[in-house]
């Protein structure tokens, strides 16, 4: 009733020898995955410049795992970091020619930075951008930089004993990490075809008292159409890192704060959170925009003969100096984008389009001379929360 004893025995024994074959070929598979670590570079940065006759240079920093290290991580690994280039017709081909000159299979999964240099910029960036997207995909993360001069130079000038965690700590950074892949995909797609990529430049820091040269962040790059449009210094470019930049975010993830003259010192109050409002207007014809931004904002500094602590309306009656301080801030990036270089990468295209949809689609080709034209109105709410814990001048 219960079956043949013998065949129960032999079942018991077959799938005893199933489950001894599966657990042989599980650390197998795994050292075939630590093979080809052995036989692949990682590359984690690369520059792509365009030359005088018409080539494309492409310069890759590659990592090389220690055998004993098991491959890399995102938060650092063991190994060294080789600098290459080669130089072609095409990004394609300088690729090519790069990957027949090593002797390991170039990987770029792990890739951090695309660095374009400023005459591929200027020429027009489409063509290699195109390539990354639709043939060597690189992961979402891979974050986009502009430099000035040439990213060969750059990577080639970095003797930073640390690249490969320099690399990754500046990938993360929230000035740099939110300009990836979607974003450059999506800001090309969209109505303005105009975005702002971080710029990539260079610092000397003393170690083991010695200088080497380190990778930074330096201000900003305009693209329009897919070309460089113009550069940014940090104190231009603030008012789309305050406000403009993304709309739908709250908290402001680095440290921007604004400082003000008052009372013979200075304050600075470091800005927390913000909400902006655009307000998109068409009538009889005039298009307008009205911008409201509302910040959360805490003393850090007080060298002023200010009293802060002793009375709340002191603190009141600093507010509207922070107000004027931002709404000077917001101008001066609405100045360069929309005066000096016509390119909106502060979102008005996108919220004309959402509210008026019809009369955007009567100017879409034209955007750029609607865009010039558009009267903006600036309200700047400042709440300080904070003033500190001590009045105590230093």
């Amino acid at each position: 009733m219960g079956g043949d004893p013998t065949i129960r025995l032999k079942e018991k024994r077959a799938t005893i020898r199933m489950i001894l074959l599966i657990l042989m070929v599980v650390p197998l598979s795994g050292c075939w995955d630590q093979d080809e670590v052995s036989h692949v570079g990682f590359i984690i940065s690369a520059g792509i410049d365009s030359t005088s006759n018409d080539k494309v240079d492409l310069t890759v920093q590659v990592f090389i795992p220690n055998p004993t290290s098991g491959g890399t991580s995102e938060g650092g690994g063991e190994g060294r970091v080789f600098t290459y280039t080669k130089r072609g017709d095409s990004m394609p081909e300088a690729l090519s020619s790069l990957q027949k000159r090593l002797p390991r299979t170039l990987s770029w999964d792990h890739t951090k930075l695309i660095i374009i240099g400023e005459q591929l910029a200027a020429r027009g960036m489409r063509d290699e951008i195109d390539f990354l997207f639709r043939d060597v995909e690189p992961r979402e993360q891979a974050n986009f930089l502009v430099c000035k001069g040439t990213a060969m130079k750059l990577l080639q000038s970095l003797d930073d004993p640390n690249t490969y965690d320099t690399i990754i700590r500046i990938a993360d950074m929230p000035s740099v990490g939110t300009y990836n892949m979607n974003y450059v995909e999506e800001s090309i797609a969209g109505e303005s075809d105009a975005f702002i990529l971080p710029v990539a430049d260079t610092i000397e820091l003393m170690m083991s008292k010695s200088p080497k040269t380190v990778l930074t962040i330096k201000g900003v790059a305009v693209i329009k159409d897919v070309k460089l449009a113009g550069w940014m210094s940090e104190q231009d470019s603030s008012g789309l890192h305050l406000g403009f930049q993304w709309l739908h975010q709250t908290s402001i993830g680095h440290n921007l704060s604004v400082t003000v003259k008052k009372d013979g010192g200075k304050i600075t109050a470091k800005l927390v959170r913000r909400k902006l409002q655009l307000s998109p207007s068409i009538r009889n014809g005039k298009w307008s925009m009205k911008v409201k931004l509302k910040v959360d904002a805490d003393i850090v500094q007080n060298s002023s003969s200010i009293d802060l602590l002793s009375s709340k309306d002191s603190l009141r009656a600093l507010q509207g100096v922070f107000e004027d301080e931002i709404k000077q801030m917001l101008q001066r990036t609405l100045d360069e984008v929309q005066t000096r270089m016509d390119a909106d990468v502060v979102g008005f295209a996108r919220s004309f389009h959402k509210k008026h949809p019809h009369q955007w689609k009567k100017v879409e080709r034209e955007w750029d001379s609607v865009f010039r034209t558009i009267e903006v109105k600036l309200e700047v709410i400042c709440n300080l929360r904070k003033s500190g814990i001590s009045n105590v001048k230093i």
